[in-house]
């Protein structure tokens, strides 16, 4: 984030500038991959019997809170800040704010218990080691756990785009424009939870699958009303609509993804995985997107990127067995 915030504009040192800010993106990418698993590990293990989806939503809805506050103080700024000011200095504003999370962040991991347990965890082992254990001894899990987290970061990345989208492409007023990635949150929020709910009622994989396939199928009718009839009411309700889908399935996919896996290797396996998905699609959706509607002419291409991996995604999950009720190795 500092280096987002601090890298100088591209009349200062050319070409450096987009590229020391892709690479801060890349890096954001690898962190959080880092993160996901030991947190989701973390929530699954310390969960009461029949509420392990609940809890592990709350690692997709905890994401919904960060992008709704990103869009608040966006909002805010751009109601404060004149355009050509929030487009020369005011945009670095939010990554400044959000170091103040560091600290936050420290606490809660002095704080909190270890759920590994003794014998069972994988401290000791280097990521090579673990990679290889994974490979060796779980390659076909891994095989559909990487589709799956790659269709989740996908849509979950275009929503987080729809800001730049509406600006961009859409050509509405910033202010308009920033309120749907604080809509995009709210929804993250809400309806993780609601899927993790429903995930510890009726089985993970259903509620995987139910909303992907809505989802490709309402991707292109979205973009085609946003982008034919441009307005507050058509971006806000179908970034709700796409928001909501994704992260029902997400939420879904964050529970039935660690429980695949066993203990020794739970949290480092999903980090990994996440880590490379983050990176690697994550962290170039944006540019990807932005690419496609250059090359295409087409302003609805970010729904071909959406369909695209939601399908691929859809088939790993129908491979993908029931892990509702499983106990935990």
């Amino acid at each position: 984030m500092l280096l987002v915030a601090l890298t100088p504009g591209y009349e200062a040192i050319g070409v450096a500038a987009p590229v020391l800010i892709v690479l801060g993106r890349l890096v954001q990418g690898f962190a959080l991959g880092g993160e996901v698993g030991p947190s989701t590990a973390s929530l699954i293990e310390s969960a009461p019997v029949g509420k392990r989806g609940l809890y592990a939503s709350w690692q997709l809805a905890s994401q919904g809170i960060a992008v709704l506050h990103a869009g608040s103080i966006g909002f805010v700024l751009s109601l404060a800040l004149s355009a050509e000011s929030m487009q020369a200095w005011g945009w670095r504003i939010p990554f400044l704010l959000g170091l103040v999370i560091i600290p936050v962040g420290f606490y809660i991991r002095r704080s909190m218990p270890e759920t590994a347990g003794e014998g069972h965890g994988d401290a000791e082992a280097t990521t090579g080691a673990v990679l290889s254990r994974l490979l060796r001894q779980h390659g076909s899990k891994l095989a559909l756990m990487i589709p799956i987290l790659l269709c989740g970061t996908v849509s979950t990345y275009v929503g987080n785009y729809m800001t730049i989208y509406a600006i961009a492409t859409l050509k509405m007023p910033p202010s308009l424009s920033i309120a749907a990635t604080a809509i995009v949150g709210v929804c993250l929020l809400v309806f993780s939870l609601l899927a993790g709910f429903l995930a510890d009622r009726y089985g993970r994989r259903i509620v995987m699958i139910v909303p992907r396939v809505l989802l490709v199928i309402a991707a292109y009718p979205a973009f085609f009303l946003m982008t034919t009839q441009p307005g507050a009411a058509s971006l806000l309700s179908m970034s709700a609509l796409l928001a909501i889908l994704g992260a029902m399935s997400g939420a879904a996919s964050l529970v039935a993804i660690p429980e695949l896996l066993p203990r020794s290797v739970r949290s480092a396996g999903l980090s990994i995985a996440y880590a490379f998905v983050v990176t690697v699609f994550g962290g170039t959706t944006q540019l990807v997107v932005t690419w496609l509607i250059g090359v295409t002419g087409d302003p609805i291409a970010p729904a071909y990127y959406v369909i695209a991996t939601s399908l691929v995604g859809v088939l790993a999950m129908i491979a993908t067995p029931e892990t509702r009720n499983d106990v935990l190795a």
